[in-house]
């Protein structure tokens, strides 16, 4: 999903308004493997930075991962739910929500994820896998050698 310059602006201030740069960047490291903002900016660990930057380096980064609506959702369930025994309550969430939508993708509650919106958009893609995510499928062909030998064999009438 592309990222437009509201919506950038709306996640940062959203992160702002909210919380800390450590909890910014531990929901960063939850879409992001390994996430260092510390290294992102090239300072050392002991060095402070201002939450400002975190915001606009996170958005940044999840824009570049292709993690947006990873980052989106995780900042919902923050809201409903909190995090760690902690109520979050994040500004312009409804507004991120209405400009994620309009880009054609819907929140699920149940199972707590985007996926895309039928009414506005429809890609051929599997629509809800998502980049980082393990998935299995099995996949199955059968060749059978002499296959037309055997199909003179044994007609399809008998």
């Amino acid at each position: 999903m592309k990222l437009n310059v509201r919506l950038s602006d709306l996640f940062q201030k959203a992160m702002v308004r909210s919380m800390t740069v450590e909890m910014m960047e531990v929901l960063a490291q939850k879409v992001i493997t390994n996430y260092d903002l510390h290294d992102r900016f090239g300072f050392p660990k002991h060095l402070p930075i201002a939450n400002v930057d975190a915001a606009a380096q996170i958005v940044r980064d999840i824009k570049q991962q292709k993690r947006v609506l990873q980052f989106t959702a995780l900042l919902v369930d923050i809201h409903i739910n909190g995090w760690m025994g902690r109520n979050y309550s994040i500004p312009f969430l409804a507004d991120i929500l209405r400009g994620i939508q309009d880009e054609g993708f819907i929140y699920d509650r149940e199972y707590k994820m985007f996926v895309e919106d039928s009414a506005v958009r429809r890609t051929r893609n599997w629509g809800v896998l998502m980049d980082g995510i393990e998935y299995n499928f099995t996949f199955l062909r059968i060749d059978v050698i002499g296959n037309t030998k055997l199909v003179r064999k044994y007609p399809h009438n008998v």
